[in-house]
């Protein structure tokens, strides 16, 4: 068939980690809670542009209550801890589920979903506060559990 030669193919590009936040990683933390929610986190929003338009509201449910139960615990550790950077802290995650709030508003009211434009801001919002927030509180468990032993069980 004469025509399909014709056709001008569609190239899928895949985007570098670079592209989507700068010095966005896989973190470590050798908190395994931690970790666990983290890369959870990460691959849900990996999934973000895959989505057809019928299941991004349901992706986004669950990247929300995945977020919501993750700043939870952590925000438990530090509590439990004592953590002295809890307020800022939590005002980040705050940040975050208002954000994700918006976008589910959004889509109820019928808007269009804006999958990329929301995992770059996501993955940026990822990159940045594991950097600036959770290296930090996962050093303090870390020392904190070394200080207390394996009973203090955070």
């Amino acid at each position: 068939m004469k025509s399909s030669e014709n056709t001008a193919k569609t190239v899928l590009r895949t985007l570098n980690a670079s592209e989507i936040a700068p010095g966005m990683r896989l973190q470590y933390y050798e908190h395994a809670a931690m970790d666990r929610a983290h890369h959870k986190f990460t691959a849900l929003l990996g999934a973000l542009p895959l989505v057809d338009k019928a299941a991004f509201s349901c992706l986004l449910e669950q990247i929300y209550q995945e977020a919501k139960e993750h700043f939870e615990q952590e925000e438990r550790f530090m509590l439990t801890t004592e953590f002295d950077q809890y307020k800022a802290h939590k005002a980040q995650h705050d940040a975050l589920l208002l954000l994700l709030d918006d976008q589910r508003n959004s889509l109820n009211a019928g808007h269009q979903p804006d999958a990329v434009g929301l995992q770059l801001k996501l993955c940026y919002w990822q990159d940045k506060h594991q950097q600036d927030w959770d290296y930090p509180l996962a050093d303090f468990l870390r020392c904190r559990a070394s200080w207390l032993g394996e009973s203090a069980g955070i």
